[in-house]
């Protein structure tokens, strides 16, 4: 009979049967602790799935077991998870109000890798009102840590973000500084989307230099060579009725960002993984420390399962072997 190759499940559904199995487990043998911990990743899983009610339903049952276990670092990642879920719910107020009092408690008690990621998040909450030089101090907050923590992948994610938020101020020669110097830092850590950003960051500088003329010169219809590449030049002889969009938006950075973290475009675009004997080592250490949930870093709040297989990635603290 002929074979047939086993059905590989998607990071995001092996990600929820992992979280859903550790939860059973843990209930099944009384164990508050770990319950609690599942809780969280499964929370978690939901609201960056793009599900913030399902997320809620398991963050708020975990923030009660924290209380209960008086487990204050854990509540304030809870606290800033279902910040987040607000935040995707449309409530950006909400959100604000929870985060600025998880970097209150982060800052009090010391935990500073858990008030890096909360200034991040705040950053998303005060863009999201619009508030644009609130959302500067935050991510410039967060920058400062991520340096002083030697965090160079979550610092080149900062550099980017701030870009994004100059640009959508209009201070398009600091964009461009800010996002020039995130690629040097991707460049350094060998990221695989450093061509996908320089052909995104020199689309963003070529419309805003566009922009800028036609300003002095006046409206009129931009030739085809004044435009290659930023769209599609048909071969029609009528003139268009109004010129092109000009591609100077910050929305061109925010989409090269958010499409180079995509999970399933990593792995669809065929970039190399590490090999399957680094990845296990990886894992074994991953699975061996103390910020471990299981299915996250608390540390970087990435999900360890998919991180370890990408070479361009590496621990928060130093410990995958080399």
């Amino acid at each position: 009979m002929p074979t047939t190759e086993p059905v590989r499940l998607s990071p995001e559904v092996e990600l929820l049967a992992q979280a859903e199995q550790f939860l059973e487990l843990a209930r099944l043998s009384g164990d508050r602790c770990r319950e609690l911990v599942a809780l969280i990743d499964l929370g978690v899983v939901f609201w960056r799935g793009g599900d913030a009610v399902r997320a809620v339903t398991f963050l708020e049952p975990a923030l009660e077991i924290a209380h209960e276990l008086s487990d204050r670092p854990r509540e304030l990642d809870i606290l800033d998870n279902l910040a987040m879920a607000a935040l995707a719910s449309g409530q950006p107020s909400r959100a604000v109000k929870i985060l600025e009092k998880v970097v209150a408690a982060a800052q009090q008690l010391g935990l500073r890798y858990q008030e890096k990621i909360t200034w991040e998040h705040l950053a998303s909450a005060y863009m999201s009102l619009k508030q644009g030089s609130e959302a500067t101090c935050s991510l410039n907050a967060a920058l400062s840590l991520a340096r002083e923590l030697g965090d160079e992948h979550h610092a080149a994610d900062l550099l980017w973000y701030l870009a994004i938020l100059n640009a959508d101020m209009d201070q398009r020669d600091q964009a461009v500084r800010l996002a020039e110097e995130a690629i040097t830092l991707y460049r350094k850590q060998s990221s695989p989307y450093v061509g996908w950003l320089t052909e995104h960051l020199r689309r963003f500088q070529d419309g805003a230099e566009l922009r800028h003329a036609n300003a002095k010169l006046g409206p009129k219809s931009p030739s085809p060579e004044s435009v290659l590449g930023s769209w599609s030049v048909t071969t029609s002889t009528v003139a268009p009725s109004e010129p092109p969009p000009i591609r100077s938006d910050p929305g061109l950075l925010r989409m090269a960002l958010s499409a180079a973290k995509s999970v399933s475009r990593f792995f669809s675009s065929g970039f190399q993984t590490v090999v399957q004997s680094t990845y296990e080592r990886r894992l074994e250490t991953c699975n061996a420390c103390e910020h471990h949930t299981g299915v996250r870093c608390s540390l970087c709040g990435c999900f360890c399962s998919i991180k370890a297989w990408m070479p361009h990635e590496d621990c928060p603290v130093g410990k995958w072997p080399h």
